[in-house]
């Protein structure tokens, strides 16, 4: 979990967001839980408010975003999803730096004007 990680700040959050690729998505079914739970561990390790992992099945172009940590439903409203699982399902999205940080940073700075 830790090998692709990278803290974000947005308007004073802490989000880790790490990146894995795989060749299908049935690949990480058995080991999940341990993902969730490493995941969790790092956030409390970190203080950070999340953790989020894309997972990119690079073979159908589209990512699974796992999460763990509080305000979760800032991440479904940037993404307009409900997260089922603890994951989103995101259709040709493969890029952290193009796809997933731009809607984060958008939707944690509209929520912090709203506080």
């Amino acid at each position: 979990m830790r090998g692709d990680l990278k803290e974000y700040d947005f308007s004073g959050e802490k989000v880790g967001i790490g990146a894995l690729e795989i060749a299908d998505f049935e690949d990480i079914k058995t080991t999940r839980v341990q993902i969730l739970q490493e995941m969790e561990k790092t956030r409390a390790e970190r203080q950070w408010t999340m953790v989020l992992l894309i997972i990119t099945d690079v073979m159908k172009g589209d990512s699974k975003l796992l999460l763990v940590g509080e305000r979760l439903h800032i991440v479904e409203k940037a993404f307009g999803k409900t997260a089922e699982n603890q994951a989103l399902y995101l259709e040709n999205v493969m890029s952290r730096k193009k796809q997933i940080v731009p809607p984060l940073e958008k939707t944690f700075k509209e929520m912090k004007t709203k506080i």
